[in-house]
């Protein structure tokens, strides 16, 4: 039996509730083609067919009734297209369930469980209901469903961290954070010396939630822990707090090597750090070796904190950005501030962050077709820290490189900012005016149209759909047949906000 029966059938059996099969959904898919109708249909027939077979589970466990409701036919046949041939558009989609306090339909939650992408899979488990915490606990591999917490009952959540599977233990612990910060600490604290050490690890993270001066005392005693995982850690919830002993410390060490001379910066860093310094996570050189400067300086980077860094120049946000990408070791530097975050939101730039684009896309223009990859990657970077103000300032100047144009779209914040969105479309018009030379096809500009209606399908606010789907091509352009799947496409999302409004 193939995985995908096996994982329908396990969800079909439930003797608290029945299955919830979706509805045919050949009538559901007007202007859709022919071959949309028979995936759609294909995958539903195998969930219903699968659904009467008999499976022998690993545990006896009985699925509990629901507790939220579950979306109406019509918006479960929806989102069985959507999951099925529509995959960028999943993850609004299940916002939007969660935004309604709605449930998906079993057979729909069986369509999306492959994904590996983390950000998806939060999604999903906060809309998988009771049956996708039935089968977290029933099947290993789906554990994850159980990253959201059933309930912000302080009973349930102390018995769900005292006995719960890992994740299960996880979300309680980050519940109870946001509940009562203190007592959810002390009740780690108990349990910490019985755990193993991966699971201290991954418990200590909770913490990040409501995080205060009152746990930097512990946090700071686990920078000795038996474990280095949990020292890593505790280190990186000590780095955001601006206020810990271990931020400090860092900050005076970088003040101590950072030199501004004449507007340029450098750092006198030593060949290797001495060893008392391991416990705040600056990282010694192997035995028997010397550490290379570049390293030294990356390893600074990633403890300490980039706007402590302009401040202690004394230079302004845009002389520094110069000054800085004008550094020798500019490259070590920004890599240990990316590496120092798992997260992109967490690197606060700040100021920083638009001079520094500023200054790298005007380096970038001067070295002309001799740039280097670096720039890409660097902009990239920049861009995904950029705050959504300092996009609409920035947006004319980016359009000007021509290298960037074909992946700016996708990181562009979504939704597009009007003042960036209203402009695009009267562009985008304009590029479809009918005239005898739009008749001839021509690759370059239909693959660039592509990718920037791929991105603009999903980024769009609704106030722009209107005037997107008012768009008129002639059957004859070149480009009809891309405008009118975009359409289609954004129809479909105009379909999902109808749901999040009723």
């Amino acid at each position: 039996m193939s995985h995908s029966v096996r994982l329908a059938v396990t969800l079909g059996l439930n003797r608290a509730a029945g299955f919830e099969p979706a509805q045919e959904l050949a009538p559901h898919l007007v202007n859709r083609g022919p071959a949309d109708a028979l995936r759609a249909l294909a995958a539903n027939r195998i969930l219903l067919e699968a659904a009467s077979q008999p499976i022998q589970l690993p545990l006896g466990l009985v699925a509990p009734a629901e507790t939220r409701p579950v979306a109406r036919d019509s918006a479960a046949t929806l989102l069985q297209i959507i999951f099925a041939t529509e995959s960028w558009l999943t993850l609004e989609a299940l916002e939007v369930l969660d935004a309604r306090g709605l449930r998906l339909p079993h057979a729909a939650l069986a369509a999306v469980l492959h994904t590996m992408d983390t950000g998806l899979r939060t999604r999903i488990a906060k809309v998988a209901g009771e049956r996708g915490r039935w089968l977290a606990q029933t099947l290993k591999e789906y554990q994850w469903l159980l990253q959201i917490a059933a309930s912000s009952d302080l009973a349930t959540l102390k018995t769900s961290f005292d006995e719960g599977l890992l994740p299960e233990r996880e979300a309680a612990l980050r519940e109870w954070r946001a509940i009562d910060s203190e007592s959810a600490r002390h009740a780690l604290q108990a349990a910490f010396a019985q755990e193993k050490a991966d699971v201290r690890a991954r418990l200590l993270g909770a913490l990040e939630v409501n995080l205060s001066s009152t746990d930097a005392p512990w946090l700071e005693s686990l920078c000795a822990d038996r474990a280095v995982s949990v020292q890593q850690a505790a280190r990186l919830l000590l780095l955001s707090l601006p206020e810990s002993a271990l931020r400090g410390r860092n900050r005076a060490l970088l003040a101590s090597v950072l030199r501004v001379e004449a507007g340029e910066i450098s750092l006198e860093v030593p060949e290797s750090w001495p060893t008392a310094l391991a416990a705040d996570g600056l990282i010694a050189p192997a035995k028997g070796q010397t550490a290379t400067r570049a390293f030294t300086i990356r390893v600074l980077a990633s403890v300490t904190e980039p706007l402590d860094w302009l401040a202690l120049s004394g230079l302004d946000a845009t002389d520094f950005a110069a000054s800085l990408l004008r550094y020798p070791y500019f490259k070590e530097v920004f890599e240990g501030w990316i590496a120092s975050k798992s997260d992109v939101s967490k690197l606060d730039l700040g100021a920083l962050a638009e001079p520094l684009l500023a200054a790298v896309l005007v380096q970038a223009r001067a070295m002309g077709s001799g740039r280097s990859s670096q720039h890409r990657i660097l902009c990239t970077e920049l861009l995904k820290r950029l705050p959504r103000d300092a996009w609409v300032r920035v947006w004319p100047a980016i359009l000007l490189d021509s290298d960037m144009r074909y992946y700016i779209f996708y990181l562009l914040l979504k939704p597009w900012p009007a003042e960036i969105a209203q402009p695009w479309l009267q562009q985008l018009a304009e590029r479809l005016v009918d005239t005898p030379d739009s008749h001839i096809g021509n690759y370059s500009e239909r693959s660039g149209l592509e990718a920037e209606l791929r991105e603009a399908r999903a980024g769009l606010a609704a106030a722009q759909f209107a005037q997107a789907l008012a768009l008129k091509v002639s059957p004859e352009h070149s480009l009809y047949d891309v405008i009118q799947q975009f359409q289609r496409e954004l129809e479909l999302r105009a379909r999902l906000f109808a749901l999040a409004n009723e």
